[in-house]
């Protein structure tokens, strides 16, 4: 685990901050289910029996708890992409740099700026796996291949109720492991 916070980190805190405020809100529902509050939230609708409103209480947040599971992963993995991103067009850039002061030789000076991609070449964790992956070890990639999955379902519609493979915890740790060792 790096010393120091991640944007892996920051999104993975940012989650936690968001849970415990969830929590906190499903409490307070719960320990006066008939409270107007939870009319004006849109938990419950005016006029229902208590049971009623404590059933519709635990199934919203139920709901949102489930929601947030995926949310987790997806915003995990946008800010992988993006520090990833940010390294490689340094990466890029300094590669660029030597090609134009070391190779100014025709025909290389006429393409050299293509020699090195561009980092708009690499737009997500396929891409970046396939730029990567040969350095991975094998359970983190496999991991990272997972995440992408589980990204992707929520991306492209998924029944929220079906967890992520991947935890949150997995996933920031793998990606801060792709982080430190690439």
């Amino acid at each position: 685990m790096p010393q120091f916070k991640t944007a892996v980190d920051r999104a993975y805190e940012r989650h936690q901050l968001l849970s415990r405020i969830l929590e906190r809100v499903r409490q307070q529902a719960l320990a006066d289910p008939m409270h107007n509050r939870n009319i004006e939230l849109g938990l419950v609708e005016q006029g229902q029996r208590k049971s009623e409103v404590v059933s519709a209480i635990n199934e919203a947040f139920e709901d949102l708890t489930n929601l947030m599971n995926h949310v987790r992963i997806l915003d995990i993995a946008a800010a992988f992409e993006l520090h990833f991103r940010a390294r490689l067009r340094t990466a890029i850039g300094e590669a660029r740099r030597v090609l134009r002061e070391h190779y100014s030789i025709a025909p290389l000076a006429d393409d050299r700026e293509r020699l090195a991609i561009a980092v708009e070449d690499i737009q997500g964790l396929a891409e970046i796996a396939s730029l990567i992956g040969g350095r991975l070890s094998n359970e983190t990639s496999q991991t990272l291949s997972q995440i992408r999955a589980d990204r992707n379902k929520f991306a492209h519609g998924t029944d929220i109720r079906v967890p992520p493979a991947t935890t949150s915890e997995q996933a920031r740790d793998v990606l801060n492991e792709i982080i430190t060792s690439v």
